[in-house]
């Protein structure tokens, strides 16, 4: 038997033995590692497809938080519109009740003077 001294281990020199025996060993070999090839490629590429996934769901929840912060945001600034709006109603209120008052008071006034003459 004809050996080929190998510097790996035992089962590799045993299998370099075969193959340099046996072509179709080596045309076995190389299909073995194709398909090796093959199957790292398509799980790199579900990782890849699974990374993209996630970032895509990541994206997503980021905008949505984005939206919600802007709607929270509109509700406040409607909010303190609608109480600056309140507080010039009740300014504007009190401003003519005051008006009103002082009419009332003049009318009053008038009357006692014109009865009084």
């Amino acid at each position: 038997m004809w050996t080929v001294p190998c510097h790996v281990d035992q089962k590799h020199t045993i299998l370099c033995m075969q193959t340099r025996r046996n072509p179709w060993l080596r045309e076995e070999k190389k299909q073995l590692k194709k398909l090796q090839e093959k199957q790292l490629a398509e799980k790199q590429l579900k990782e890849k497809q699974l990374k993209e996934k996630q970032l895509k769901e990541k994206l997503q929840e980021k905008q949505l938080a984005e939206k919600q912060l802007r709607e929270k945001l509109l509700e406040r600034l409607l909010a303190k519109k609608l109480l600056r709006e309140k507080q010039l109603a009740e300014k504007l209120l009190k401003s003519l009740l005051r008006k009103e008052k002082l009419v009332a008071e003049k009318k009053q006034q008038l009357n006692s003077v014109l009865v009084s003459a």
